[in-house]
């Protein structure tokens, strides 16, 4: 009798499928995630970028600033924590003499939610420089 049990093959699809569902639901869930971080790192670079070369253009940092604060594109998992402006100068060597440059420099740091769980969310920052043309 017991022997017979052992050897009973119904069934053993379903329970192969039941025992698989929550891994192939807890792979979907991180595969979700990692798309929502990759967008949101994809879209912070290109707009420090771009707001890097309208602040170099423009040439003021306040309102460069203050233009970008409000442009960002920000959703339900995606804020803006910070957000900054600055203008630089460097100081380089060109034909063995010291040539001052100004430099645009935009900074940008984000928090994106994690989706499954109530941890804090993670942080991510990217900076681009941008030379002002006088």
């Amino acid at each position: 009798m017991k022997l017979r049990f052992l050897r009973e093959k119904q069934g053993s699809t379903t329970l192969e499928f039941v025992s698989l569902l929550p891994i192939v639901a807890l792979m979907s869930m991180v595969i979700w995630q990692m798309a929502v971080f990759t967008m949101a790192v994809m879209d912070t670079q290109s707009f420090v970028r771009e707001e890097v070369r309208v602040a170099a253009d423009d040439g003021d940092a306040k309102k460069a600033e203050k233009r970008g604060e409000k442009s960002f594109p920000q959703t339900d998992n995606v804020k803006l924590a910070s957000y900054q402006v600055k203008k630089i100068e460097k100081e380089e060597k060109k034909d063995k003499q010291g040539v001052k440059r100004s430099y645009m420099e935009v900074t940008a740091k984000i928090k994106v939610k994690i989706l499954f769980l109530s941890i804090a969310p993670i942080e991510y920052s990217y900076k681009a420089q941008s030379r002002i043309i006088d």
